[in-house]
């Protein structure tokens, strides 16, 4: 399942990607509002200037006797680091 990180502008992007076995589609959304380019387990994500913390979720769908069916929902964050931060992790 996705997992989420830190992006700077030198970094470009990073793509998020899910896997659930079975699904047909993926619905992803970002900060609650669907992404229309979102429908396979890929998305990928550019940084943007202003240092924010954006949250995405994806949910699995799946073909249950001809209906699509939602499953678990996942969140991740994406944090946009503004230029000129150093971040450590210990």
């Amino acid at each position: 399942m996705p997992v989420g990180g830190v992006l700077t502008k030198s970094a470009g992007t990073k793509v998020l990607s899910a896997v659930a076995v079975g699904a047909v589609r993926y619905k992803w959304t970002m900060n609650g509002v669907p992404i229309s380019d979102g429908e396979n387990g890929n998305l990928s994500v550019s940084w943007v200037k202003g240092g924010s913390t954006d949250g995405y979720t994806v949910t699995p769908v799946y073909t249950v006797f001809g209906s699509e069916v939602d499953g678990a929902a996942v969140s991740v964050s994406v944090y946009n680091a503004p230029p000129g931060t150093m971040i450590i992790l210990r």
